[in-house]
């Protein structure tokens, strides 16, 4: 006898496009926090870099993520895709990095809603 397959996660359109938007968002906000270290404009000790480049690595490694394994454009609105369990369990790890990297930041003083240049 073989195990029943691994639960899948029903995710619609819309919220794979939330976590599209997370993902886009954290890589933005972080870029804009990094070229306002390397303009002079903010300084930075080495902790809070190293946090804003793992931000900025969490945001790329996540829309990638997303758009590797999801097809989002040619979902309708109504669709929702049987996700299996294993990608959840990432995509959860990867959105728990975010939020704790942005939990340190917040604690530090530093604005990841965004960056002195917008």
């Amino acid at each position: 006898m073989s195990d029943p397959p691994p639960p899948r996660i029903p995710l619609r359109k819309a919220e794979l496009q939330t976590l599209a938007s997370l993902a886009d968002s954290t890589t933005l906000r972080s870029e804009l926090l990094l070229s306002d270290y390397f303009h002079g404009r903010i300084s930075l000790s080495p902790p809070l870099l190293s946090r804003i480049c793992e931000l900025y690595a969490s945001g790329t490694i996540f829309s990638e993520y997303i758009e590797n394994n999801f097809d989002i454009g040619s979902l309708s609105e109504d669709t929702a895709l049987e996700v299996p369990q294993k990608h959840i369990k990432t995509m959860a790890k990867i959105v728990l990095s975010i939020s704790e990297c942005n939990v340190y930041l917040s604690s530090n003083n530093i604005n990841v809603d965004k960056s002195s240049d917008v």
